[in-house]
């Protein structure tokens, strides 16, 4: 008997979601209350102009590829990548290109920002290990299961965790580095890659910058929206099933378990695991359930 699983969302990480479970074995449903698929990753149109729309910068390639390393299909996604990353320009007029490389981003970055390189190697030198601490732990294994933590890799991230700065913010922890106002707003502006204030947000938040320093941009052929057609293409190949416009009441639980959902017209379909790729407010929702309350101490 086949298992069955429903993707709320066809975001990147519902379509990629959905193609891990259907190599997995799963009958897959993915529920988009768009007409289109991507989520904030898609395409405008205007006449014969097509705009990108959403995320303007591509990292870490390697992961389509590893989707369709684990599909077994014929890898057709191309990209190339990118040097400079970025063309910075400032409100005092001055300007940088960050390049691709490594080396030659610390020393346009010191000469052009008159910040001390050695200071500088420090800081890449420090976010490059808390990447390497977290990325193991907090990115490729899934913190809801204890085995992650009896790992080594999860043992070597818990006794590390005083390296990650998390009392600290972004940007006072940035200020130990840097005195050049811009570089300071150059590198604070990582925060923001996924909403956050770098004035407020902890200084862990700094492992974002590594992403792109040390292991680079890249341009996908034909714009970011190939990365949309081509997750879609290669789930429909995997015998993903889509259902647009439809959007989700309810989602239905059993024994403390996500074991199906209701749709916008009533329709109830059943499954053994829903996962959700939308966000966390409206995923309360569906659920019927109150938000956590927010410790009023702490203040988290």
């Amino acid at each position: 008997m086949s298992k069955s699983a429903i993707v709320i969302g066809a975001g990147i990480g519902g379509l990629a979601c959905a193609i891990r479970l259907s190599v997995k074995g799963y009958t897959v449903t993915v529920i988009e209350k768009n007409d289109y698929v991507g989520g904030k990753l898609h395409r405008i149109q205007s006449k014969e102009y097509y705009f990108d729309a959403g995320p303007s910068l591509f990292t870490l390639p390697e992961l389509i590829d590893e989707l369709f390393e684990l599909t077994g299909k014929s890898n057709t996604f191309r990209y190339e990548q990118v040097n400079p990353v970025c063309h910075y320009f400032f409100p005092n007029g001055q300007t940088f290109k960050a390049a691709a490389d490594a080396n030659g981003f610390s020393k346009s970055f010191s000469k052009e920002f008159s910040e001390d390189e050695y200071q500088l190697g420090k800081f890449l030198k420090q976010i490059r290990k808390n990447y390497e601490i977290t990325s193991l732990v907090f990115l490729e294994r899934s913190l809801h299961k204890l085995s992650t933590y009896f790992r080594l890799t999860g043992l070597r991230g818990i006794m590390n965790l005083w390296r990650l700065r998390m009392f600290t913010s972004m940007n006072n922890h940035l200020s130990n580095y840097f005195k050049n106002p811009n570089a300071l707003q150059y590198f604070n502006r990582f925060a923001t890659y996924n909403g956050s204030n770098p004035f407020k947000a902890p200084a862990t938040l700094c492992v974002i910058q590594n992403i792109e320093i040390s292991k680079g941009a890249y341009f996908p052929q034909g714009g970011m929206h190939s990365i949309t057609k081509t997750l879609y293409q290669l789930a429909l190949d995997c015998g993903v099933v889509f259902k647009l416009n439809t959007s989700v009441k309810k989602i239905l639980t059993k024994d403390g378990l996500a074991r199906g959902i209701v749709t916008n017209t009533d329709e109830t379909l059943s499954s053994e695991i829903v996962v959700s790729n939308v966000d966390a407010k409206l995923t309360y929702k569906m659920l019927n359930s109150p938000l956590p309350k927010k410790n009023q101490k702490s203040g988290e």
